[in-house]
């Protein structure tokens, strides 16, 4: 168990998922605050892993955020990982809390030709395939 001054893993895993989640959506953390009946340095503090949250405030964090509870515990890292509880791949949750990543998703999500989200996708797919095999050489 950690220390006081240690961030639990699981903690801080579920932390980014939130912020992760709040971000997606456009929400500030005022906003989840004021939701929750908090301060933005309450919300702060459980986005960083340092205050635990009970099992009710995560409740009323997936209302607020449209998700089930089960979506903050999803692709937990290392020896803290659960069983498979999606069948998605592991996001990287660095990227997609940056402001490039919900640039891109607000972009791709206007893009209404099923036909060319499809091209795009297996484009972009490609395009990490050969950047992952030049690395690898």
């Amino acid at each position: 168990m950690p220390s006081k001054k240690e961030t639990d893993a699981v903690d801080a895993h579920v932390g980014q998922r939130i912020r992760f989640r709040r971000i997606m959506l456009g929400h500030s953390q005022g906003d989840l605050a004021k939701a929750l009946g908090l301060t933005f340095q309450q919300v702060q503090k459980y986005e960083k892993g340092v205050n635990r949250i009970g099992a009710s405030r995560l409740f009323a964090i997936a209302s607020f955020l449209h998700v089930p509870v089960g979506f903050f515990f999803e692709d937990m890292p290392g020896e803290t990982q659960m069983p498979e509880v999606s069948e998605v791949e592991p996001v990287n949750i660095d990227f997609m809390t940056s402001k490039e990543a919900v640039k891109l998703c607000q972009a791709f999500s206007r893009i209404e030709d099923q036909n060319v989200r499809t091209n795009l996708i297996q484009m972009t797919s490609a395009i990490a395939g050969e950047v992952e095999n030049e690395q690898a050489a």
